[in-house]
This record gives C-alpha cells, sequence and structure tokens, in this order.
C-alpha cells in the first residue's frame, strides 16, 4: 500500500513539473508537400496549404522579426505567431519544397542531372539574389522568431539561466494514454492523405544567436519509420571524396513522439538541451524546413503528401550553469 502511495505521489509531482514547465509551442500544422524526390519529376513541388502557430505558456515569449538598419531586432513579444506573418498571398503561393541536401542545416545544395541522374549537387548561395529567390521559394522553408524567458527588466545580476529542449510525449501518454496530436512535438501524414509520407524525409534546422551555450540543432522526426523503397523511384547520389552531403548529426525523435535519448529505456520524454539562454535576452532563432534528398525515404511516392503537427519547446532552469559561476 505503502510503495503504491508513493507511485502515485511520484506520478502526481511528475505531472504537476510538466504541466507548470514553459511552453513554446511552434506548430507546423497543415503542410502539402510535393517532392521530386532526387527524381525529375514534370509536376511543381509546392505548399499549398500552411498554418503555422506559437504560443506560449509560463515564463517564455515569442515575437516575430522586424528589420531595423538592417538589424533583426524582435517585435512586441505575445503569445502566438503565424507562419506567414508578414508574407503576401502571391509569395506563398511560390513557396515550394524540393529535395535538397545540406551537411550543417546552414548551406544547401541542389542536385544537378544528367541523364537521369544526379550528377552532381550545386550550392545555393544566399548572397547570390537569384540563388536566394530559387533556395527559399523551392527548396525550403524559413522563418525568423525570437525567444526571450523571464521578465521584462531583469536585474542581469539576478537572472536565471534555462536550458530549452523539445518535448515529445506528454505525462498522459507516458502513463499508457493514446497518441495526443495536441501536444508534443511530432510530424505525421494528415489523416486524410494516402501512400507513402514526405514525413519520414523531413527535416527541421534551428539556428540560435545570443545563448550562453548551442547554436544549430537538426532534428529528425520519425526516425526509425521507412516508406517502401523502390528502385526505380528513386535517385540515389554517392558522395565524392570530401564530400558529407546528409551525413549530419540529428537529434532523433520516434514515432511515438520519445526522443532518443540516455533513459533505460532508450527513449526521453524530452530531448536533451538545444540550448542555454539568459533571462531577459532577446534570443533570436531561424526556423528551415526541408526535404532530404539523401534520405532513402525520399522517394517519387510521396510527391503531393500532406503532413500535420507542431514544435513544441520546454525550459528548464539550468542551476549547474550558476553555479559555475559562467
Amino acid at each position: 500500500m505503502k510503495n503504491k502511495k508513493t507511485s502515485e505521489e511520484k506520478r502526481q509531482r511528475r505531472k504537476q513539473l510538466t504541466m507548470t514547465i514553459s511552453m513554446i509551442i511552434v506548430s507546423v500544422l497543415v503542410i502539402s508537400v510535393a517532392s521530386y524526390a532526387w527524381y525529375k519529376l514534370t509536376n511543381t513541388p509546392k505548399i499549398t496549404s500552411s498554418e503555422f502557430t506559437a504560443d506560449t505558456i509560463g515564463n517564455l515569449q515569442i515575437s516575430n522579426v522586424t528589420v531595423d538598419n538592417g538589424v533583426d531586432k524582435p517585435e512586441e513579444y505575445k503569445d502566438a505567431i503565424g507562419l506567414f506573418d508578414g508574407v503576401s498571398d502571391e509569395d506563398k503561393a511560390k513557396m515550394y519544397l524540393s529535395p535538397v541536401t545540406t551537411q550543417d542545416g546552414l548551406k544547401f545544395f541542389k542536385p544537378v542531372y544528367l541523364e537521369g541522374k544526379v550528377d552532381h549537387l550545386d550550392y545555393l548561395d544566399e548572397n547570390d539574389e537569384n540563388q536566394n529567390k530559387e533556395l527559399h521559394t523551392k527548396y525550403i522553408y524559413e522563418k525568423k522568431f525570437f525567444l526571450r524567458a523571464g521578465s521584462d527588466n531583469v536585474d542581469s545580476d539576478k537572472a536565471k539561466y534555462y536550458d530549452i529542449h523539445f518535448i515529445g510525449m506528454s505525462q498522459d501518454e507516458i502513463n499508457g494514454a493514446t497518441f495526443d496530436d495536441t501536444t508534443g512535438t511530432y510530424i505525421i501524414k494528415k489523416a486524410d492523405a494516402t501512400g507513402e509520407t514526405a514525413a519520414y524525409s523531413i527535416r527541421i534546422s534551428f539556428e540560435f544567436k545570443n545563448t550562453q551555450t548551442g547554436d544549430v540543432v537538426i532534428y529528425e522526426p520519425n526516425s526509425e519509420k521507412h516508406n517502401t523503397f523502390n528502385e526505380n523511384n528513386s535517385v540515389k547520389y554517392t558522395n565524392k571524396p570530401g564530400e558529407k552531403y546528409g551525413e549530419y548529426d540529428t537529434l532523433k525523435q520516434l514515432s511515438t513522439k520519445s526522443f532518443v535519448g540516455d533513459g533505460k529505456d532508450g527513449t526521453e520524454a524530452q530531448s536533451g538541451s538545444i540550448c542555454t539562454i539568459k533571462e531577459g535576452d532577446d534570443v533570436e532563432c531561424t526556423l528551415r524546413m526541408w526535404i532530404e534528398g539523401t534520405d532513402v525515404d525520399c522517394v517519387n511516392q510521396i510527391a503531393a503528401d500532406t503532413m500535420k503537427g507542431q514544435i513544441q519547446f520546454i525550459s528548464t532552469e539550468n542551476l549547474t550553469y550558476i553555479t559555475n559561476g559562467n
């Protein structure tokens, strides 16, 4: 009886901790993606219908970006932002996600075909006006925003430090409840979509600036799930000596929403820390989403796939960082 009571108390404390942890939800709710899958098709891949919101609970807030004399600055911090805030309907219609690859989540390389095969990969230079436009309308979706933790006017000497994580399974799911698509981080095929899914080959990178630790992390959902591979519907590319396209490390998540980590069962309900931020600081984040062309799951059948999902961050106070006096 005592063990049962102790177990229940632990469960309640864990549930209360989960509920009170600060959250930011970045939701990619309905994303339609058609893909070349390293293969030359005649259809044009594009994002046809998307909604992207961010909500905050607790001591974290989010803001869109405004440019002041060439410098990115936060707008008013609030509880939610939209995927296409500030983007015209005309520009929305031009947004595409064709397969592309990278080595670091920052620079991207497109396939160049010769006789139906990928002959080599060309760098899409963001400093070149035409290549920049091609990159951001055909290959990746990019969204910038600011995060800030704590009070608006916190005393720098008394500021706390917070580790930021991705959260996966909710406390209820940990206790055996069924998949809840209103909580946690995940990307899945939309319920009414059929066939193979781009959710198995999608990647999202997060580049952070003005953090105490951490700069770039690449998120890979459904890391253990695979589409049906067909040699006739995929074009392989073998890295040449010195090339490492598609060989970057990722923060892997299972289709259950658990993150691969150091738990006794090999998974965690939340990811490891992706960065550490100081209370009161404006932390700029650039999100980049793409279909990874070197992924074996990037096959012809994922063309026009429709997905839904969300990215959910939580923050935990980093007491070690304060203790070390950094």
